[in-house]
């Protein structure tokens, strides 16, 4: 990853903190892509969603990637 590929998913995470909960409410159940601190894509099914990133020639490995539960999900720890 290049050093400005990595300032770039840096600040696309640290929007992605400061807009957790607004982001939690209206993505619950779907992984969100966030680029230049915006959500570009989102999809509930994983699998399309990173087909869709490929297909756009986007590495999801350079991007801000987060996945949301759904609200009523449990957990066991």
């Amino acid at each position: 990853m290049s050093e400005e590929t990595l300032a770039s998913y840096d600040k696309d995470c640290q929007w992605f903190d400061k807009h957790y909960e607004e982001l939690q409410e209206k993505y619950a159940g779907k992984a969100i892509a966030i680029k230049d601190g915006e959500v570009f894509h989102s999809d509930a099914d994983y699998l399309d969603f990173l087909k869709y990133l490929r297909g756009k020639g986007i590495d999801p490995s350079d991007i801000c990637i987060e996945v949301f539960p759904e609200h009523d999900a449990a957990y066991i720890l």
